[in-house]
């Protein structure tokens, strides 16, 4: 019996059989294999992965928080993962010890529903996720220590990509005392060609930062499909409801000697508007579109949620249902403002000299304000039909600045230019 491109499931599977057994291949690669066959069997699979389901079940995308966004690499923990690894991190510590949680918002959700006897460290971004996020743990005593040092467990689930994942494993490390465990999400060894070399690199980083590999579990932590990559698939062609498909290895570390590890790679500037839940966030880059909002691509959602995907580089302007525009930066930045200023979010977070003379473009931001709105508009409702209306927190508004201020925003964007 013949099997899928690549893998070794025969082509009587079903689509979400071929997904499981392709070791983290993404669904809209597979697709594409099974266009690439002429064969019955590879067209009937690909069909079942095109088919429009009548109705999709809500898909909760985090308790009290906005949609995850595509530039932030953020897929969360389904919810029984997330308490998962609560119980695994209380199991090797003491009543009253501290526990590091990096990168992973269901897990903090989790511990804060829990009735662990621990105090629980979280570094909160400064964004709309570490405001929810914030919100939602109140006055929680288990969560007031900011202070990442000394704790007796680390949890934490880097995006995957190797500079980001080494510079928070070097956190997690730094965060931790002596003997401490340390749990790590990692990507599966399948999910894309590079996955061994980037997992033997990960271990000497491991290596260097004074840990040492314990335990693993292949494939023992499932991820909820974000909005965002519901959308990507959908734009593809898979339209299959498959909502927790997302596979990751569980690593787990034990403390020795600390090092000192590499460096966060610096994020971009950027400023973030976020809508009844919805993030359109504008990077301080230009772009190719020198006069308005110019979709990427044909329907505005990408069709990829890859960093390595050709052609991604030229948008500057990405919202949370994933989609991707090139736009003028500094016409489109006061757009946002004002679009901010209408809904009352000015006092959160907005730089009042919301422009600047050297700032002065031939493009009057003022008509851009509309088409702002009416892309945030589709964006709401796009996602709500793709996880449901109340699978986030609709009542999320927010406008800042991200990764450093107005005035770095705006001299990266003129070094840019230069």
């Amino acid at each position: 019996m013949s099997a899928a491109p690549g893998l070794s499931t025969p082509w009587t599977a079903s689509f979400p059989a071929l997904v499981a057994a392709a070791k983290g291949r993404h669904p809209i690669e597979l697709l594409a294999d099974l266009q690439g066959e002429q064969s019955l069997s590879a067209q009937r699979l690909a069909g079942e992965a095109g088919a429009v389901p009548l109705f999709t079940p809500p898909l909760p995308q985090g308790e009290g928080l906005a949609l995850p966004h595509p530039l932030d690499a953020e897929w969360r923990f389904c919810a029984e993962t997330a308490r998962g690894l609560v119980r695994r991190a209380v199991a090797v510590t003491r009543p009253g010890d501290k526990v590091l949680l990096l990168g992973v918002p269901t897990v903090i959700l989790a511990a804060a529903e829990s009735a662990a006897d621990r105090r629980f460290c979280v570094a909160y971004e400064d964004n709309i996720i570490g405001v929810g996020l914030a919100a939602r743990l109140g006055e929680d005593p288990r969560f007031q220590d900011p202070v990442a040092a000394d704790c007796a467990a680390a949890i934490v689930d880097p995006p995957w990509y190797p500079p980001v994942f080494a510079g928070l494993l070097g956190m997690a490390a730094t965060g931790c005392s002596q003997d401490a465990a340390i749990f790590v999400g990692t990507p599966p060894l399948g999910v894309r060609p590079t996955s061994e070399t980037e997992r033997a690199e990960l271990l000497a980083t491991a290596d260097q930062l004074g840990l040492s590999l314990v335990d693993q579990a292949s494939e023992s932590l499932t991820y909820r499909t974000p909005a965002f990559e519901a959308a990507a698939m959908q734009a593809a062609g898979v339209h299959l409801w498959l909502p927790t498909w997302r596979r990751g290895d569980l690593l787990v570390f034990r403390r020795g000697e600390i090092r000192v590890g590499p460096p966060l790679p610096t994020a971009p500037p950027a400023f973030e508007l976020t809508l009844h839940g919805v993030r359109l966030r504008l990077l301080a880059q230009p772009a190719p579109a020198p006069d308005g909002i110019v979709p990427l691509v044909n329907g505005e959602v990408f069709p990829s949620v890859s960093t390595r995907v050709s052609g991604r580089a030229q948008a500057n302007l990405w919202t949370s249902g994933n989609r991707a525009f090139s736009c003028p930066p500094a016409a489109t930045l006061t757009a946002l403002q004002l679009l901010a200023a209408e809904h009352d979010l000015w006092p959160k977070g907005l730089d009042p000299a919301r422009t600047e003379t050297r700032d002065s473009t031939p493009i009057d931001p003022i008509h851009l304000v509309a088409e702002l709105a009416r892309i945030a508009a589709r964006d709401l409702a796009h996602s709500a039909t793709l996880v449901g209306g109340s699978s986030w927190d609709r009542t999320a508004n927010d406008a800042r600045f991200l990764n450093g201020s107005a005035t770095m925003f705006r001299r990266t964007l003129a070094g840019a230019a230069g």
